[in-house]
């Protein structure tokens, strides 16, 4: 399965990004990912020593067939990326802006030469800060990408990503929702959700997600994307991936989790992405790279909502001195120092779990009322609840405990069960030897009608899911439950 390359993105937003696959489509470039790649990082001299190579080959081109020929931009474009293998970003913007030129002299305005120039453009442009022009960029590139290669090619649903990616910087969060859907759609058709690829949609996605409040859809997407990245720690590619590599992969998606906990007050969960994240940054790019430095805002915002002003202080500092070490290098003059997301505060604070207490259980079972599951409601933030689910009977009747996931405060039944509770039926159910009146919400699922019956949840806590039953059969059901103090 061919795979795209992965390397720095855009501060603060998702750092890890597929590398040009316009790019690679078009000039044949290697697509084999970073991550399973055992060479070190380039030292500065040998990266100097590449881009004085390619500039003798791009003026002995320019001398032979002249400033405008079409066979500069590869040229040009392989200058461009090996200023951004430095974090030159700025100092790429020119090669990049020329290359676009001459492809649209050369091709017109449709040419799949030019999208590719496009697109990497454009991924320039946002890396140096200015996402408004990046997104003029991919806008310009899309029509072509579609036009030439379909809308179910891998790089046009790539190319959709980094156009939301540019969308959700500028605050157009409702279309970069709908352009991260589509593709997802294409690059889990192309290569399976469970591939490399599929996690960089789901980065941004999370981060989007994070970004409107969403808090418990934004941990699915980055968990998933952490699982799939950890491959190479203890999986299939394990001892094949080199460990520095899989850490520097596997820290974007860490430094946004590390955001995510602490936006929702789980502080403790939020510090060792946040350091884990930091620490494969440095080791893999040194301490002065641009891409330490929304992680240096978010570890601030930590120890800032930890009332630590002190170290809050130390680690805004050095984002400052980063931030200013590579302005005119990689950030444009008027680019400002990298802030911690800050989530949008719900439009409506009513939701299933408003209520909630910690110490809420509730147990369900099969239809002849052996117990299955358990799930606890065991913290609850001034933002989401965080609920402890999938706890078995083993064999000795204890329970064995599971995971824990965040819940919105406002999560409603469509959220959490996929139901709507439109036009609704109720039934009468006996649960605790009392007769509840709950509400039935009726759908189709791999052929079956089935049933799910809720109760009043200042009843029956976590949702008040009691019974699912499919053509007439008890799936599971509420055997017991308990309110908390």
């Amino acid at each position: 399965m061919t795979k795209q390359s992965l390397s720095v993105c855009s501060i603060p937003c998702a750092i890890v990004v597929l590398v040009l696959p316009l790019y690679s489509f078009v000039f044949g470039a290697s697509s084999k990912p970073a991550a399973r790649s055992t060479s070190a990082q380039p030292s500065q001299e040998k990266q100097e020593g590449n881009l004085a190579a390619l500039k003798k080959t791009l003026a002995d081109v320019e001398a032979e067939k002249g400033a405008d020929h079409r066979d500069l931009i590869p040229i040009l474009t392989a200058i461009g990326l090996a200023y951004r293998k430095q974090g030159g970003y700025v100092l790429a913007l020119p090669f990049c802006q020329r290359a676009t030129q001459i492809a649209e002299k050369a091709g017109g305005g449709d040419s799949l030469e030019l999208a590719a120039a496009l697109d990497f453009l454009g991924t320039i442009y946002r890396l140096a800060g200015h996402e408004q022009s990046a997104l003029e960029q991919y806008y310009r590139a899309l029509p072509v990408v579609r036009k030439h290669l379909g809308t179910e090619h891998p790089a046009y649903g790539i190319l959709l990503s980094n156009q939301a990616s540019a969308e959700m910087a500028v605050g157009k969060t409702d279309e970069a929702l709908k352009a991260l859907r589509e593709a997802a759609r294409v690059v889990d058709d192309a290569y399976g959700q469970a591939s490399q690829d599929a996690t960089y949609v789901k980065e941004i996605l999370g981060e989007l997600y994070l970004r409107i409040g969403r808090f418990s859809a934004a941990e699915d997407e980055l968990q998933y994307a952490l699982t799939v990245r950890s491959e190479g720690l203890d999986g299939l590619y394990a001892g094949a991936i080199p460990k520095e590599e899989t850490l520097y992969n596997i820290a974007p998606v860490e430094n946004l989790l590390g955001r995510l906990y602490t936006v929702v007050g789980l502080y403790d969960k939020a510090e060792p992405h946040l350091h884990n994240a930091l620490s494969a940054f440095e080791t893999k790019l040194g301490n002065h790279h641009p891409a330490l430095e929304s992680v240096l805002v978010n570890l601030a915002a930590l120890a800032e909502a930890r009332s630590d002003a002190a170290r809050a202080a130390e680690y805004q500092e050095r984002a400052r001195q980063i931030h200013a070490r590579n302005v005119g290098f990689s950030f444009a003059p008027a680019t400002l120092l990298a802030t911690a997301i800050q989530a949008a505060p719900a439009e409506s604070p009513r939701g299933l779990f408003v209520d909630s207490r910690v110490g809420d259980w509730v147990v369900r079972g099969d239809k002849k009322g052996r117990p299955m599951e358990r799930q606890e409601l065991v913290r609850k933030t001034a933002l989401v609840a965080v609920l402890r689910h999938s706890w078995w009977q083993r064999e000795e009747k204890q329970w064995s405990p599971g995971t824990e996931r965040i819940v919105d405060l406002t999560a409603t039944h469509a959220d959490l069960f996929g139901e709507t509770t439109s036009n609704p039926t109720t039934k009468r159910i006996s649960i605790k030897g009392a007769k509840l009146t709950c509400v039935a919400a009726v759908a189709e699922s791999d052929g079956k009608k089935c049933t799910r019956y809720f109760a009043p949840g200042e009843i029956v806590p976590l949702g008040g899911l009691v019974r699912i039953e499919c053509d007439g059969d008890v799936l599971f059901q509420v055997i017991d439950y308990h309110r908390g103090k």
